[in-house]
């Protein structure tokens, strides 16, 4: 059945979305380059709108799959096939229900502004190719001097004085690290401008008119790229047979498409609004009594579990962690980076080791070799398995962005020792100038003064607010600059020291408290300065508290389960055809995500 495949992620409206708007220039009248994979009714599915969808998704799903398999291809082309079969099938009864006369005033719009913004990100990317032209700017000035406006012209003074400024910060980053004193950078780096404009031979006026030209040029620019875009996208719809008032019509019937499914989607869940009464206290009592089994034999297995909750999205919500074992605590460091201008970024600690997998995994609902129960039809005369030629070019292979290992590396030191610096002689070159540490470790022991730490009257939460501030302006870490992470930390216990490089978890360990903060500590990466920001109370999770959650958890999949059952219904009573061997000669730019598990 196709609902039992239905355990991976969906794919939202907002994904199909783009794959029927980008494929609209697709010729359906020649159908051994764009073969036909499903009919439902008179909804009709084709190869382009597969192969959109199977690149699109393939990033995402190279965690989940592991492309260089046979079987895992297999099971990844079942998947966006079965995606696309829902897909037809709820649009086909929504037009049954005529679910596009019950939408809102609010849906419409919806409706209406995504058309809008579709067609603009459309015209933009031709206007994204005419801003590689070049074109001299005295040709600007005769064409598209006039059409400036008044504000304009009025915000030419300030976008030049922005203009300089940030081209001031690039004279100021060459300033030699060894100067630390903000006067003494800026006057070093106005010679280093004046330099370069006495080797121009331009005087500072000619160095700010040119600066006027830059913003002048940039302003009529746009009119020109917004111009020659428009002629250029009216080009490419002219040469596909279309009219912009054609182009915009089919644009708007996919995406009023997609809104009716999506509706119709959530009209069938609506059809459950209560769970089984009891069924979130048997739940309850079943999940701690699993938790306490799993924790006590792999403590490890919280840490998974708690950092899954903690970056679930709306739409994945699971149920907080109902046991808590002994132990863990929340940090969060400043990161100051080893400088290695030559080297290929590595690298860095900005994640525990074990970062949270995909939402989702599959279950062992994908069988391979498993189609819909729906009978698929003898092939037709055309050759079925023909790939289609309007395949998108590669211009470069795909870069796959790795959830970087934890490399989060303190060499242990004393806590709480004010001005401890690391000596930089005692590791490996290249080092973190020490001035940066010593200006950092400063800052902290002005903290630490201010709220008392290390007396009766420490005030925790106001030295761990200050701490946060100089992550913010010192740290080197996207961890700690992204939620979750930025506000909860990393989880940290003695039992998952492995997750983390092993200073960086003997430094942890020698934190005790709520706003405990470990000197400046030394790894490959840079330098670290950790602080506990808190301490996970060690407890079974009452009942009452974690009620709504469960509530809320078991609804959505009680939801989700009438959907998969209304689902599979259809797929028994509807003549659907199918054509799913048509898609076995493909795999995309799958290549590019391999061994990325």
């Amino acid at each position: 059945m196709l609902s039992k495949m239905n355990r991976i992620k969906r794919l939202t409206a907002a994904v199909l979305a783009f794959v029927f708007a980008a494929t609209l220039f697709a010729s359906c009248s020649v159908k051994i380059t764009n073969p036909l994979l499903i009919r439902v009714g008179d909804v009709e599915i084709y190869m382009s709108e597969y192969m959109s969808l199977f690149n699109e998704n393939l990033q995402t799903y190279s965690q989940v799959f592991d492309f260089s398999k046979p079987e895992d291809l297999v099971r990844y082309q079942d998947m966006i096939f079965d995606r696309l079969l829902e897909y037809a099938i709820l649009l086909y009864q929504a037009k049954q229900r005529g679910v596009e006369n019950s939408l809102t005033e609010a849906q419409l719009k919806e409706v209406n502004d995504e058309v809008e913004k579709q067609f603009n990100d459309f015209t933009q990317g031709y206007i994204d190719q005419v801003r590689k032209d070049e074109i001299r700017y005295k040709d600007l000035e005769n064409l598209y001097a006039t059409r400036l406006t008044q504000a304009e012209l009025d915000s030419i003074p300030k976008k030049v004085d922005e203009l300089v400024k940030k081209e001031f910060e690039t004279y100021k980053a060459k300033v030699d690290e060894s100067i630390t004193d903000e006067e003494e950078i800026e006057k070093e780096a106005r010679k280093l401008l004046e330099n370069d404009l006495e080797f121009q031979k331009k005087t500072y006026e000619e160095y700010l008119k040119d600066k006027e030209q830059e913003v002048r040029f940039d302003l009529m620019f746009s009119y020109y790229a917004k111009d020659e875009g428009a002629k250029k996208r009216d080009e490419a719809l002219k040469e596909a047979g279309k009219t912009v008032e054609q182009y915009m019509a089919e644009l708007r019937e996919n995406v009023m498409n997609n809104k009716i499914v999506e509706v119709l989607r959530e009209q069938i869940k609506a059809e459950i609004q209560n769970i089984e009464a009891g069924a979130d206290k048997k739940y309850y009592d079943e999940q701690v009594e699993e938790q306490k089994k799993d924790y006590d034999e792999n403590p490890s297995m919280f840490y998974s579990a708690q950092n899954a909750y903690d970056t679930a999205d709306e739409d994945d919500k699971v149920v907080m962690p109902l046991v808590v074992p002994e132990g863990y605590i929340r940090v969060i460091h400043i990161l100051l980076k080893t400088p290695n201008p030559n080297a290929t970024p590595t690298p860095t600690p900005e994640q525990p080791k074990e970062t949270p997998a995909p939402t989702e995994e599959p279950s062992e609902t994908v069988d391979a070799t498993t189609a819909p129960t729906t009978t698929e039809e003898p092939e037709e005369t055309e050759e079925a398995t023909a790939e289609p030629t309007e395949t998108p070019e590669v211009t470069t292979t795909p870069e796959v962005t790795a959830t970087p290992e934890a490399t989060t590396t303190p060499a242990s030191s004393p806590v709480g020792t004010p001005s401890e610096t690391v000596n930089p002689s005692a590791t490996p070159k290249p080092t973190v100038p020490p001035e940066r540490i010593a200006e950092v470790q400063e800052e902290i022991d002005k903290a630490k003064v201010e709220c008392g730490y290390g007396t009766d009257n420490f005030d925790a939460e106001k030295f761990i607010e200050k701490f946060r501030e100089l992550v913010e302006k010192y740290g080197e870490d996207d961890g700690m600059k992204n939620e979750p992470y930025k506000t909860l930390g990393y989880l940290y216990s003695d039992d998952i020291e492995d997750k983390y490089v092993e200073e960086f978890s003997k430094a942890c360990a020698t934190l005790n408290f709520n706003g405990d903060v470990t000197g400046a500590v030394e790894s490959e990466y840079g330098v670290h300065f950790i602080m506990q920001v808190d301490e996970l109370e060690a407890r079974t999770v009452p009942f009452e508290e974690a009620k709504e959650e469960i509530t809320e958890y078991l609804l959505k999949e009680a939801q989700e389960d009438h959907f998969d059952k209304t689902l599979d219904e259809w797929i028994e009573t509807l003549d659907i055809k199918q054509y799913r061997n048509r898609i076995r000669a493909y795999s995309g730019y799958a290549q590019y995500y391999t061994g990325n598990q």
